[in-house]
């Protein structure tokens, strides 16, 4: 989980430099608080920017790829063309800009 001090971080893909978030390093902000409305405003607000651009989101089940479709209260909703996938902002451990 991303905690609301998630920086963004770049790395290169392909020749080309990506934007990503990871966490703060924190490890006492990247624990699960047991809460399934912990304050995700920070990620929340960087994900809204990516809206309608195609992303990589690394999950605690494994990566997600494609057009992130919405921002919800606690969780994104990314959909590939054929399947649409509601992930919680708790598992979401980075993403990445492929847009």
């Amino acid at each position: 989980m991303l905690c609301t001090d998630s920086k963004k971080k770049y790395r290169y893909q392909g020749g080309k430099e990506k934007e990503w978030l990871d966490g703060c390093e924190k490890p006492s902000h990247n624990n699960d608080c047991g809460d399934d409305f912990c304050n995700f405003e920070g990620l929340r607000n960087e994900l809204k920017r990516l809206v309608g651009t195609f992303v990589e989101i690394e999950t605690t089940g494994g990566p997600v790829e494609g057009v992130l479709a919405a921002v919800k209260k606690d969780y994104v909703v990314v959909t590939d063309g054929t399947s649409t996938f509601f992930v919680p902002f708790r598992n979401i451990q980075s993403v990445i800009n492929l847009g």
